[in-house]
């Protein structure tokens, strides 16, 4: 499984440099392939994406899904950005100052409304591919 770890973090390369050597984002990767290394039951992961380039933000999307979908794992991911989550995502809790504003499948909770709601500004709503795309038209009027 370690193998399939820094592979899947395109790690193998740095598997003999110190952690201390590493930028910021190779550190964020190590952390990922430990924890994929370590064959845990439930993944808990708190903003995966947040400081990594846009290339690695898709390549850790897709990873996340490839985890899902191949090893059965149940995965509890949080983010602000709801573009970051894979397609497999089939729950979604939306909080709003710490109290429950959402709860329910994707497709009930990523709704212009309710996203409108969340995020105090008009929103659009796009679906491709199964991930959610969000847009924002401009401040409400009533915020």
């Amino acid at each position: 499984m370690l193998e399939y770890a820094l592979s899947c973090m395109d790690m193998t390369e740095f598997r003999h440099r110190l952690y201390r050597e590493l930028s910021g984002g190779e550190q964020r990767k190590v952390h990922l392939a430990r924890l994929i290394a370590q064959e845990p039951e439930l993944l808990l992961l708190d903003e995966p994406t947040a400081g990594l380039d846009i290339d690695w933000q898709e390549r850790l999307t897709g990873l996340v899904e490839d985890i899902y979908r191949r090893l059965g794992k149940t995965i509890v991911m949080v983010t602000h950005d709801i573009e970051r989550l894979p397609a497999c995502c089939n729950k979604a809790l939306l909080l709003k100052n710490g109290t429950t504003l959402a709860v329910g499948t994707s497709e009930e909770v990523f709704t212009k409304d309710i996203l409108s709601q969340l995020y105090g500004c008009n929103i659009e709503v796009t679906v491709q591919k199964g991930r959610y795309h969000v847009f924002s038209l401009g401040l409400r009027e009533h915020l």
